[in-house]
Order: structure tokens, then sequence, then C-alpha cells
């Protein structure tokens, strides 16, 4: 976010804390208020008709540990936590009801190990007959101290 749009964003979230502020004669909705981005750098590439996004790994780390160390930086004791998903990491700064996340594929962070493949039958709504797809059973290994925690 360039600085201009980051000012916008501050003076509207004012507005809004002082709508809610304000009292008034309707019921005012419960608020719920998330922001959330995903950390990517990279690049697309197109083949044959598929696209995929190839990650330049280091600029990634590089960017989620700044906005980790963005984050962290006058949060009390439980404001910032880390959560792992199967396919991700996300870094949450909780602000009372609100809250800011930032997430990135796990492979920017971790070395995806597969330990077995599987071929189950394919479903689409039912078992799709003689069609199988693969299944990965995976061991992600993570490396970095300053993510594990």
């Amino acid at each position: 976010m360039k600085y201009r749009e980051q000012q916008e964003l501050v003076r509207d979230l004012r507005a809004m804390a002082d709508f809610f502020e304000q009292p008034t004669s309707i019921v005012l909705p419960k608020p719920w208020l998330s922001f959330h981005e995903s950390v990517r750098e990279g690049e697309w590439t197109h083949v044959d008709g598929k696209s995929e996004f190839i990650y330049n790994i280091e600029a990634s780390h590089s960017k989620l540990q700044s906005f980790i160390r963005a984050l962290s930086k006058g949060a009390k004791v439980g404001e910032v936590s880390k959560n792992w998903g199967n396919a991700d990491l996300s870094v949450v700064r909780k602000f009372g009801k609100a809250k800011l996340t930032f997430s990135v594929d796990r492979q920017v962070v971790c070395k995806k190990i597969v330990k077995s493949v599987k071929l189950v039958p394919k479903r689409e709504y039912v078992e799709v007959a003689g069609e199988f797809t693969k299944e990965e059973e995976v061991e992600w290994i993570c490396e970095d101290p300053s993510l594990l925690y």
C-alpha cells in the first residue's frame, strides 16, 4: 500500500470509528473488521494454456519477516499469533475485535517432503469408475526459528 492510500485508509477508519461513537436511533450491526493480505513475491508463467505462480522464495520470506517485525512492535502478549495450516502460515495481530492477517504459502517458509503418493478413486459428487487422482502424504521441514514461535 502506498503512503497516500495508507493515509486515506486511516482517515476512513477514523471516520468509521466516529460514526460508531455517535448515538443513533438505528441498531448498528456488530462490526467485524479484518484485513487479510497474502504475501506473494514472484511472477506468473503461462505454458500450454496452464498458469503457474513461481515464487521468489527469498523475497517472499524477507517480506514476511518484515511484516512479522512490524506486527510484533508494541504488541502485548497474545496480540500476535502464528497459525500453521496445511498449506500456509498466517501471522495475525489482534486489535481488540479487529485483526490484521498476513499469510504465505507454506512452501515459502518450509521445505516440502513427499513421503508417499496414493492413487485414490476420483470423485466428482460420486466416484468416477476407473479414474484416479494422486494424493500426497507430506511432511514439512521448517527450520527458520524466527517463524516457528
